[in-house]
């Protein structure tokens, strides 16, 4: 595989931005076109990061600067095309969550791609989050035995008009969320389903309800997720309408001990000693911008070796089926069997 790698970006919205970083950061690819519908975004990247080339065709761009690498960070509703166009002109892919809107569209995106020979990895990037690792050596390490019990708690004031302006704080940057669709179980508990899988395996079973509370978004901007099997429950609650600061928490109970995050410090306990449970030394935790540098820096290495990133489109598309899944359960009230019929 030559050194280093072309790298083309379609979709120059606000998540171009720590992606571009990455990539630059990185020092192992070149960048060499961005690409938007909207020329003004793409020419603001360009200039930006200093890429040579500005596209607001796909395949124009595809077909004139032959990349290694084409990374997706276009809205949802494109995904699925880019992807095979992508992986048709022999190009790996690393693509924006969520993967796409559909099972069936997601299983014809891994087709393609395996059929091209491309790899296609999508950026589940909270993975890299220090905190997230952490977790995840002591859950390997045996910290708490087998896990039973999870607990994922994530609450923004994002999607109500904050602060003496009254903006309302996803809409800064992302004023597409004020259409109808699947909103904070798609854009926000994607992450938290994939690190649930990541942490304490996969579920048989899932419950959800979900709500809009606010007017100024067109989807649920809260939910509740459960997910279980026989020796395991586990809930995942999101709100983007919570009037107050940021609230992180998260609870992992195995049959040896427990791990608790307040988004600050990281206890352990066991049963042996709940008096004084012991804290772990999380080390800084990178920003939410470098979790996509750590990401992609994975994706190369997985080229590099060979190898199957860990967040690949096969795996990427159980965490896809539960988040889909939960929007079935709450419309029809009733759980849903994610195990083959």
């Amino acid at each position: 595989m030559k050194t280093p790698l072309n790298v083309a970006l379609v979709g120059c919205g606000m998540v171009s931005g720590p992606h571009l970083a990455g990539w630059t950061a990185s020092h192992r690819v070149n960048v060499v076109a961005v690409c938007d519908t909207n020329p003004s975004a793409a020419r603001a990247r360009a200039t930006e990061f200093g890429i040579p080339g500005v596209f607001e065709d796909f395949g124009r761009m595809v077909a004139t600067v032959n990349p290694d690498i084409v990374d997706i960070c276009t809205t949802l509703p494109s995904h699925k095309d880019l992807t095979i166009a992508a992986a048709e002109a022999g190009c790996h892919i690393f693509l924006e969550k969520p993967m796409t809107d559909s099972l069936e569209t997601a299983r014809e995106m891994i087709d393609a791609c395996r059929k091209a020979g491309v790899v296609l990895m999508v950026c589940q990037n909270f993975r890299w989050r220090s905190w997230a690792w952490k977790i995840k050596e002591l859950i390997d390490g045996g910290a708490v035995g087998t896990p039973y019990y999870l607990s994922i708690v994530d609450r923004y004031p994002n999607t109500i008009p904050v602060g003496p302006s009254r903006i309302v704080p996803v809409l800064q940057n992302q004023p597409h969320y004020r259409a109808p669709q699947r909103l904070v179980g798609f854009e926000m508990a994607i992450h938290h389903i994939d690190l649930a899988r990541w942490w304490a395996g996969e579920p048989e079973q899932v419950f959800a309800r979900m709500l809009n509370i606010s007017p100024h978004v067109g989807g649920d901007d809260v939910c509740t997720i459960l997910l279980s099997r026989s020796d395991f429950v586990g809930v995942i609650e999101e709100s983007w309408v919570s009037p107050m600061r940021a609230l992180q928490r998260i609870i992992i109970e195995g049959d040896r001990g427990s791990i608790v995050w307040d988004g600050r410090t990281m206890e352990i306990s066991t049963p042996d000693d709940l008096s004084t449970p012991r804290v772990e030394n999380v080390g800084p935790d990178i920003s939410w911008q470098e979790t996509f540098g750590l990401a992609q820096l994975h994706f190369l290495e997985c080229l590099a070796s060979k190898q199957t990133p860990m967040t690949s489109g096969e795996d990427n598309v159980k965490s896809l089926a539960i988040a889909l899944a939960g929007y079935e359960a709450d419309r029809e009230h009733r759980s849903v069997s994610l195990l083959p019929s």
